[in-house]
């Protein structure tokens, strides 16, 4: 991971208006993951990262759900959750049991 700071959205500078909407809509959309969008020391773009809240177990792991998501904007970042999210939705489905029919 890049030496880095978080934005906030109270630093000054260009675009930072459009990071902290970008910032606040993919938090919004994605509460499962803590979202950051790093700046690094130097100034320069350290990317966008997504932390899922919950380690995937080992079954989500197999099926390709992995603990942490890194994309060079915020776009690229929300296409990759909601791949993540679908897979998540697909392997917890998998992962449940059936449904039994009650007693007549």
């Amino acid at each position: 991971m890049p030496s880095a700071v978080a934005t906030r959205g109270d630093d000054a500078g260009a675009g930072t208006d459009d990071r902290t909407r970008q910032l606040a809509a993919l938090r919004s959309t994605y509460p499962g993951y803590r979202i950051i969008h790093y700046v690094r020391r130097d100034g320069a773009d350290g990317g966008w990262w997504a932390f899922r809240n919950d380690s995937p177990n080992e079954q989500q792991r197999l099926k390709g759900v992995y603990a942490c998501v890194a994309r060079s904007d915020a776009v690229s970042l929300g296409t990759a959750l909601a791949e993540a999210d679908a897979l998540l939705q697909l392997t917890n489905e998998f992962l449940k049991p059936p449904i039994r029919p009650g007693p007549a």
